[in-house]
């Protein structure tokens, strides 16, 4: 199984402790995981940020690639390829083959690049209970999204791949924002 830490260089001996409070996790502390990271809601919170002067991350196509068909054979949906997941950022190749629930993340700022497929986004409006299984949103902006795209999506912002044409395949990268 493919994981952060078997991706990360062990650190240099002359670590620094660069960093700045730690609001944000205490932020993400008190959220629940399934709002955050609703695939991995069942996983141990993700791990505190590297520091500074730490090693960087680097996955290949291959381990992405890997990590994507195992987690689309267990029938995941959405399927998700993590490339790095911590207290500040969350960043994984995630793939969908049919529409989810709309979602809120509080406090952290969403980038969806689509790397293959077409969809229609939703953002904005209010995360409604429907007659349906599944909640919606109402009078938010609806938008067709195809390969190529980039969406940028606000803390605090409902959002929803309402219909995917066939399947959608894009980059996520959630992350706190300073205000």
């Amino acid at each position: 199984m493919l994981t952060i830490k078997s991706l990360v260089a062990p650190a240099r001996p002359r670590e620094r402790a660069l960093r700045r409070p730690r609001l944000a996790a205490a932020v993400v502390a008190s959220l629940s995981p399934t709002i955050l990271f609703p695939a991995v809601g069942e996983q141990s919170a993700p791990p505190p940020a590297s520091r500074a002067d730490s090693a960087a991350i680097f996955v290949t196509r291959q381990q992405l690639a890997n990590a994507l068909k195992a987690s689309i054979e267990s029938h995941s949906d959405p399927a998700l390829s993590p490339i790095g997941v911590n207290d500040q950022y969350s960043i994984n190749e995630v793939h969908r083959s049919g529409r989810g629930a709309p979602a809120i993340h509080p406090g952290w700022t969403e980038v969806h690049f689509i790397l293959d497929g077409s969809a229609t986004f939703v953002t904005g409006g209010t995360i409604m209970n429907s007659s349906s299984t599944q909640p919606i949103i109402e009078g938010g902006v609806s938008r067709a999204v195809n390969k190529g795209d980039a969406i940028i999506i606000p803390p605090d912002t409902p959002h929803w791949y309402k219909h995917i044409e066939g399947t959608l395949t894009y980059l996520e990268v959630r992350f706190i924002a300073p205000r």
